[in-house]
């Protein structure tokens, strides 16, 4: 007697389970065609601007380097990074910092010319030297100011 009240009670938790199961796949895809209609809706009311990849390209430093953050400033990206020299003290802006262009197909090297500034070097030289652990950490815009975070 207690197998067959076992087997009734299998199949029932068994057949709640498809129940349950079946019950969200419909609310799952009502949710889905409201999102959808809810979308198109939007679209017309905003507008709205496909996205796609139109390239996959690399950037490529001198030293190999551990990247931190990328920003774009009028047509210049300029990239950050931190690279471990071992036994070298003195850190030069070329060593964190990259400044590119995007051609339509890869990215070209313009130079630093964009943070050659006495203070900025003077500042970042000091910085790089009386604090040994010193990294770069990220980029802030804020306002019309790029902010570099170390």
């Amino acid at each position: 007697m207690q197998k067959e009240e076992k087997k009734s009670k299998n199949i029932l938790e068994d057949g709640t389970y498809e129940i349950i199961q079946g019950r969200l796949q419909k609310q799952k895809e009502e949710l889905q065609n409201r999102l959808g209609k809810l979308n198109q809706e939007r679209a017309k009311v905003f507008g709205s601007v496909e996205t796609k990849l139109i390239a996959n390209n690399r950037i490529n430093t001198e030293n190999n380097c551990i990247s931190r953050d990328i920003v774009t400033i009028g047509d210049l990206t300029l990239f950050g990074y931190n690279v471990h020299f071992g036994l070298r003290t003195e850190i030069k802006l070329d060593d964190v910092f990259s400044i590119y262009s995007y051609d339509g197909t890869q990215f070209v090297n313009k130079g630093l010319s964009l943070l050659k500034n006495d203070t900025f070097t003077t500042d970042f030289t000091n910085l790089y030297k009386y604090y040994r652990n010193t990294i770069f950490s990220k980029f802030a815009i804020i306002g019309n100011y790029l902010h570099m975070v170390f």
